[in-house]
């Protein structure tokens, strides 16, 4: 299961879930994508600073709101939660003005540029009460605790070092 799926089960909890989309990159493509398929989602906002990105997704994706800046978003329409895909440098910076905002976050790697960031972001969300998810999503990839588990039997993980290889047959598509 995505991570997206389990913040949507998480947040969903009797009423539609209306979701902003921060970034309509490949990365925030894919989340629409997904969550368009929810009965429970309605997909709300697309955010981007790239006019003719966020016209076109919003067509796709059948989305009501477009906007180019964040805040002209969270003042203008009501959300429950935000999904945040903007290239990494910009992650902390961005979900700090949702948490600050008090909405959900669903933020994809890396949370911030350093550790700092991460904390401060931590201490946000724990003092405004919303919700902050880091997408993580190959983490609980069977295959990925599958091998985990066996080096685990072999004794306690000292270093790791991995590669990652993409499907170049779903990328081509």
């Amino acid at each position: 299961m995505h991570s997206f799926q389990l913040f949507c089960y998480a947040a969903v909890a009797m009423r539609e879930l209306r979701v902003g989309v921060v970034g309509g990159g490949s990365r925030g493509q894919l989340h629409m994508k997904y969550f368009s398929r929810f009965e429970e989602v309605r997909l709300e906002v697309i955010c981007d600073p790239i006019e003719n990105v966020r016209t076109g997704l919003a067509k796709r994706f059948k989305i009501p709101h477009q906007f180019g800046k964040i805040e002209q978003m969270i003042e203008s329409v009501s959300l429950d939660a935000v999904v945040i895909c903007v290239p990494a440098q910009l992650n902390f910076d961005t979900a700090m003005i949702c948490l600050e905002a008090g909405l959900d976050t669903l933020l994809e790697k890396p949370p911030g540029m350093c550790v700092e960031e991460t904390r401060k972001l931590q201490k946000v969300a724990d003092r405004g009460g919303a919700r902050c998810m880091i997408g993580f999503n190959r983490r609980f990839n069977p295959s990925i605790l599958g091998a985990l588990n066996r080096v685990k039997r072999r004794g306690p993980i000292v270093t790791v070092v991995g590669e990652f290889h993409k499907n170049l047959v779903e990328i081509e598509g």
